[in-house]
């Protein structure tokens, strides 16, 4: 209908279950939705990303199960991770609950008294609570 719009899509190299983004505009469309592992680039809380993952995974198996013939499936999304349980997030909560205890952790701090050393292992304590 519109002669000069044309469709582009970004180029996407998959590496594992990581999706990097070239900055280089390809014509046409892509083979599937990016919108997960952008938002967690985004930094959304790893609940969302974790929950959405477990829905795609439920969405792409009905698909297969229903004998979806034109239904593709990259090896990143057959290798989706493997979720433990569902999470239902509360519908006020606004941050990720790992955030909130290394907030609440930071906070306790008095940096004022801490030697050195004390910093570190400090840091190195609230650095396991993100894995």
């Amino acid at each position: 209908k519109y002669g000069r719009i044309k469709n582009f899509h970004v180029a996407t190299r998959e590496v594992g279950n990581k999706v990097l983004f070239l900055r280089k505009l390809v014509a046409g469309g892509c083979e599937h939705s990016f919108g997960i592992h952008v938002a967690a680039m985004a930094g959304m809380p790893r609940e969302i990303i974790t929950r959405a993952l477990e829905i795609l995974e439920d969405l792409e198996q009905k698909s297969i199960d229903a004998g979806d013939a034109s239904f593709k499936m990259s090896s990143s999304s057959k290798n989706a991770h493997k979720i433990q349980a569902p999470v239902q997030l509360s519908l006020f909560q606004s941050e990720d609950p790992n955030a909130a205890r290394i907030r609440e952790a930071v906070e306790s701090l008095d940096l004022n008294t801490m030697t050195p050393i004390e910093c570190m292992l400090k840091l190195n304590e609230i650095k396991k609570m993100l894995d």
